[in-house]
Parts: structure tokens; sequence; C-alpha cells
């Protein structure tokens, strides 16, 4: 996000002018679940680094949320951030009640996305059952 806020501070004017601003909103959606992906990925998980990867692809749905034609990838932005943040929780560091709200929040909007993008057909097969399989799993986690 360093390097976003960067090139935002060099050429802000484009970007406030930009007549196609859903290419930026996809560019800084990428950059979060790029930098969540890298979190997620390392050897040493601590339970921060897991909150972290979380936020980032909960930054990367709400930018994807953002951009027409993207509702699997919110789907799929707010699993892997519930998931991450589940896993963060059960390594007993940090605020478990802070984790719970957020982690409740996160399957709130990824249910809700989830019932939206189906009823669309905007979800593939293999996304769909996937999804389907961990809201009641994270849902009796809540």
């Amino acid at each position: 996000l360093a390097e976003a806020h960067a090139l935002f501070e060099t050429d802000r004017s484009s970007f406030l002018t930009e007549k196609d601003v859903s290419e930026t909103i996809h560019w800084f959606a990428v950059k979060a679940w790029n930098h969540g992906l890298h979190l997620a990925k390392q050897e040493e998980t601590s339970g921060e680094r897991l909150r972290t990867a979380s936020g980032m692809f909960q930054a990367a749905g709400t930018f994807f949320d953002n951009v027409e034609n993207q509702g699997a990838k919110v789907c799929e932005s707010l699993l892997f951030a519930s998931v991450l943040l589940l896993d963060a929780r059960g390594g007993g560091e940090g605020d478990s009640c802070q984790d719970d709200g957020k982690l409740g929040e996160l399957v709130k909007a990824l249910n809700v996305t989830y019932l939206k993008c189906r009823e669309e057909g905007a979800l593939e097969e293999g996304l769909k059952q996937k999804i389907g399989r961990h809201i009641p799993w994270l849902q009796y986690e809540i």
C-alpha cells in the first residue's frame, strides 16, 4: 500500500480526474490481494501477520466490489479474509472479542455477496461449492 500511496502522491491529479476509475480501483484491489497472499504464504505466520493478511484480502474485496463484474473476486477475497482471521484467532494472540466481531462482519458480508453472485450466476461451479461449504463452518465458528 505504500507503493500505491506514493503513486497517488506523485500523480494525484490523474487519479482524481481519470475517466476510467475502474482501472485504478482494480489496480488497488490487485495490490491488496497480492500483499495479502504474500503475508499468508510466509513460513512464520504469527497471529498479527494473519490478521494483516486478512485485512489485505478484505481491502481487496472492497475494491473489487467497486469494479463491474468482479463479484466472484469479492466472494473469494472475503472467504480468504474470513479464514485467515479465524486462523489468527485460533492462535490465542490478540483481542479475541475484536476478532469475533470482525469475523462476524466478514462472514455476513461473504454470505450476502455469495447469495447475490449465486443468484446472478456470477460464480464458477467450483468456487460456488467451495464457498458454499465454508459458510456454514464459518458461521458455526462465530
